[in-house]
């Protein structure tokens, strides 16, 4: 659980400053800085409960993050050719993408729901603008990466039963979808990644706010599988548009990336679905006098609005 200390704003500023600088950095060694002070002030943050599980993702965390950045500093200082790959890799080590996922899920599953949702959202935001930079002249790299990222998030997401895991490959798939899409287009893919955030903290937050035993409630229930078929990508809801948008973008590219990411996102949608409707399905196990059918049908009607609104919203960008 996150703990607020009296430092915890403080540090709270200190990642929105860092993530701005990052953003507006006018050189590759303002970046590399800006990112260290981003990873400075993320780490006390990760550590606030003083919880065995999250100092061991947080350590991980580091070393991860820190071989990224080691990555891009000595390209920083090379006029080789291939300086911009190395920079790259740095960042998509930093970013925990395929080939560089392994410590993503690792460290997801021992933090808070907090922290997970700045990991999976805020903390990608700023890598994924600087590999913009990269997306012109790296296509078929980012094309390939993005491509194997889907899959490989899909296909390990199969056997997990934890939801930090789950949502931890989740995460890696969106964002294979999101740097395939930046070698097309880059208002598409930053579109994709908003609506993706948006999506993901709904989701997180509701996890994070429902009891055990409200979880797997009759109210609870309906609510939680809309978010996720919105994040597996089921038609008609968020998830399908902006995948159908970004199949119709790339396609123009590569097909057989489409045809990946495509095999991908349906290895995704089978653990969703089967996520979703266990939750369903013992949620009518709950006795029924101790439901609330208004509060039901309210969630319902709101969840559902939503994500209408924003499946609608898409589909007319990509027409």
């Amino acid at each position: 659980m996150f703990l607020f200390f009296p430092y915890t704003l403080m540090f709270f500023f200190f990642l929105f400053t860092s993530t701005m600088m990052i953003v507006s950095a006018p050189n590759w060694l303002t970046a590399w800085f800006s990112m260290e002070l981003n990873l400075l002030s993320i780490i006390p943050l990760m550590t606030s409960s003083k919880a065995l599980q999250e100092l061991e993702s947080t350590t991980k965390y580091f070393f991860a993050q820190s071989l990224g950045s080691i990555l891009v500093l000595l390209s920083v200082f090379s006029s080789l050719t291939w300086a911009s790959y190395v920079i790259c890799l740095g960042l998509l080590m930093k970013l925990g993408i395929v080939p560089f996922h392994f410590w993503f899920p690792a460290v997801m599953s021992g933090v808070s729901w907090e922290m997970c949702m700045v990991i999976s959202t805020w903390q990608k935001f700023p890598i994924l603008s600087l590999l913009s930079f990269l997306a012109s002249s790296l296509q078929l790299l980012f094309l390939l990466i993005g491509a194997l990222s889907v899959f490989v998030g899909g296909l390990l997401g199969l056997n997990q039963t934890q939801l930090r895991t789950l949502l931890a490959y989740s995460s890696i798939a969106h964002t294979g979808w999101i740097t395939a899409l930046m070698a097309q287009s880059s208002p598409a893919s930053w579109f994709y990644f908003f609506t993706y955030v948006f999506i993901t903290i709904s989701s997180m937050l509701f996890l994070k706010s429902k009891n055990a035993l409200f979880f797997w409630s009759f109210t609870a229930s309906p609510v939680l599988l809309l978010l996720l078929l919105s994040l597996s990508g089921l038609p008609p809801f968020t998830g399908f548009a902006i995948k159908l948008g970004a199949i119709s973008l790339i396609s123009n590219v590569s097909i057989f990336t489409c045809i990946v990411m495509v095999l991908g996102s349906l290895l995704s949608l089978y653990f969703y679905l089967s996520l979703g409707f266990n939750l369903l399905f013992r949620s009518f196990s709950r006795p029924i006098d101790q439901l609330s059918p208004s509060s039901f049908f309210s969630s319902l009607s709101y969840s559902a609005s939503v994500l209408g609104f924003f499946c609608v919203g898409t589909l007319f960008l990509f027409l």
